[in-house]
């Protein structure tokens, strides 16, 4: 991915800002206030309306085929079967049988401790430090959770999933029971999708939703006060400096927005695009500020 670029989202910014600034000054104080009181509800509508939108649609059209995308690729054997691949990539000249590594997961103990244990008894030596085995046991969750979520949904969807493997190891070994429900994959499938994989799904619809509904209830605003005002606006020099001044702050409405924009390209493009990646954003000196505030959405 490229960074040389970084530089491109500081001049788009600038020049919606300077593009706002010049509109709002010819529209005069009274037109621009009013233009401005409809940005920023616009924005609030669009942001509070899009969260309930996008649950509404997750949970009603989204959630269930997910589930069933999921769930075809569960048994109680997927779980031990990933373990076992995963331990004999790090070379530890120990390899587990599945049917020992299913039984270690059929019950309540400390998966990694107990693993370690096997393994170092497998040659009567022992395969690593126990806190560097747990470390790379508790990376191989996450990368194992990774490849599922990632052979049916985009990448952003995976590595959000493996990232709260990561961060919650206690959380994931309460789903291994789950995992090993031989009759009922689904209750496993289940669990995934929703501690899992909705909350990047959500995100991303939310995003793709805040944008449709402000573009349309923006246009809808202005169209509203150009029928009601006409198009002509003040004339007076401080009217026009006042208009300009709160055309800064419409400037910074349309950047965020725009940010947003950016941000879907970042997710659906898989951070790997020419322009539209973490890096490049990172590396800007306007931009960035108000791409991290669209990250919490």
């Amino acid at each position: 991915m490229g960074t040389e670029f970084w530089w491109f989202y500081d001049v788009i910014a600038i020049a919606a800002v300077l593009v706002c600034i010049f509109i709002s000054g010819k529209s005069g104080a009274i037109k621009s206030t009013i233009n401005l009181l409809g940005y920023c509800l616009v924005l609030i509508l669009s942001f509070s309306i899009s969260g309930v939108i996008s649950n509404g649609i997750y949970e009603g059209n989204i959630r269930a085929t997910t589930i069933r995308r999921i769930e075809k690729h569960l048994s109680d054997d997927w779980l031990p079967e990933k373990s076992k691949n995963y331990i004999d990539s790090l070379d530890y000249m120990a390899s587990p049988k599945v049917e020992k590594l299913k039984d270690i997961f059929s019950k309540e103990c400390d998966y990694d401790a107990e693993i370690y244990k096997y393994l170092n008894n497998i040659n009567a030596e022992k395969v690593d430090e126990e806190a560097a085995f747990t470390e790379k046991m508790d990376e191989g969750y996450a990368l194992m959770i990774k490849e599922l979520v990632a052979s049916e949904l985009n990448t952003f969807t995976a590595e959000s999933a493996a990232e709260k493997v990561r961060k919650d190891k206690e959380g994931f070994y309460e789903l291994i029971p789950l995992l090993q429900t031989e009759d009922n994959p689904k209750l496993a499938a289940t669990a995934l999708t929703d501690d899992y994989i909705a909350p990047a799904y959500t995100s991303i619809l939310r995003l793709i939703t805040f944008v449709i509904m402000f573009v349309i209830l923006l246009v809808i605003w202005v169209l509203a006060v150009r029928v009601f005002m006409g198009k002509k606006g003040e004339e007076g020099a401080l009217s026009n400096i006042v208009g300009g001044v709160l055309g800064i702050i419409k400037g910074g409405i349309i950047v965020f927005v725009i940010a947003a924009m950016v941000r879907l390209s970042v997710i659906l493009g898989n951070d790997e695009m020419l322009f539209f990646n973490f890096d490049a954003i990172d590396k800007t000196i306007i931009f960035k500020h108000l791409y991290q505030i669209v990250l919490k959405m």
